[in-house]
């Protein structure tokens, strides 16, 4: 059964060591990735080109057109 995030916060501050296993497993370091987890999660996150530029970038590329010409 998943905890909620109020649980697992309780858990982090009040730490039982009979339920470290449990708290590993809501937070999702229960396990050690494989090899071939890891370079697919590198490529993934630096090899591969995205598929939108992060939100944060917009403003700084984004140009706007301040006066409009019309041509006969």
């Amino acid at each position: 059964m998943a905890s909620t995030i109020i649980d697992i916060v309780d858990k982090i501050v009040h730490p039982n060591p009979e339920n470290s296993q449990s708290l590993l497993e809501d937070l999702g370091l229960a396990g050690t990735p494989s090899t071939t987890g890891i370079h697919d999660d590198i490529e993934q996150r630096l090899l591969l080109p995205r598929q939108t530029l992060p939100v944060d970038w917009l403003p700084t590329y984004q140009m706007f057109e301040t006066s409009y010409r019309e041509y006969p």
